[in-house]
């Protein structure tokens, strides 16, 4: 009895937590979040499900800027280390946006220090709100190792990644929200997805018959490329990366990261 209750008071209410996702909770609450129960027991269903499905320990970086206080914002759900914002960030209930010139966001670990291969990484970006400016959309470090999208009326989206090859789709403006995905992996090369409330899409794909570039050993950016380049004020409510999915990986990792968000948030996914 005093165990059964011990263990409820310890998780709020919920019984069961997973280590990972009560530290996590814990690192927030103590960095300046308020986290309510259904919020803790979101963060718990979404861990247990990645565990559950063989992708945490596939996922390197994740951040969940939904907590409206800068401090809470840069922790990294799988490490609990603290990335940084730079520049003019807007912090949201629900998400972050830059100011599309000095505003982004600098990752606590580098693509080599967290084991990525040239030959197996994963990007995402969840987007609520499409750019308002003309700026380019960037996450990354360099030009051989980047997730970007052009903000014009018909944009067009590449993933460049280890290698020479540019794996590219045209995207109208308005379809340029939702949970966006861009893996490499040995047996599918590039590949581009879209995770909408209406479902699950690719994207583009394209054969990589070699690997050209090392894995960059600087901080991944979000909102920026580098944190000097591609700056933009879309409307993000999650962005990390890890080793590289398959489709199927990457349909059920984005539709956990929207049951997750949309918990969180009490938002919908366009």
């Amino acid at each position: 009895m005093k165990y059964a209750l011990g263990n409820m008071l310890n998780g709020a209410g919920i019984q069961g937590l997973d280590p990972d996702a009560k530290a996590y909770i814990d690192a927030v609450v103590a960095a300046g979040a308020s986290v309510s129960s259904p919020q803790k027991r979101a963060i718990n269903n979404f861990v247990k499900g990645e565990k559950t499905g063989s992708r945490w320990t596939s996922l390197k970086r994740l951040y969940l800027p939904i907590w409206g206080v800068a401090a809470p914002n840069a922790i990294d759900m799988i490490s609990l280390s603290s990335g940084t914002f730079n520049g003019t960030v807007t912090h949201s209930s629900g998400f972050v946006a830059g100011d599309g010139s000095t505003g982004y966001f600098s990752f606590s670990g580098t693509p080599f220090a967290d084991s990525l291969l040239a030959t197996s990484n994963f990007q995402f970006m969840l987007i609520k709100q499409a750019e308002t400016g003309v700026a380019n959309s960037t996450q990354g470090t360099d030009n051989s190792f980047r997730f970007r999208r052009t903000a014009a009326a018909t944009g067009v989206q590449t993933m460049i990644s280890g290698s020479t090859a540019i794996c590219s789709a045209a995207i109208l403006r308005i379809n340029q929200v939702g949970i966006f995905a861009a893996s490499r992996i040995a047996t599918q090369d590039h590949a581009q997805y879209q995770r909408l409330t209406s479902g699950f899409s690719t994207l583009a794909t394209d054969v990589v018959t070699s690997t050209t570039v090392a894995v960059p050993s600087v901080a991944y950016t979000a909102m920026a490329q580098g944190g000097s380049l591609g700056f933009f004020n879309a409307q993000q409510g999650a962005y990390g990366y890890g080793l590289g999915f398959s489709s199927a990986n990457t349909s059920s990792f984005t539709l956990s990261l929207k049951t997750l968000w949309e918990t969180c948030t009490g938002l919908t996914l366009p």
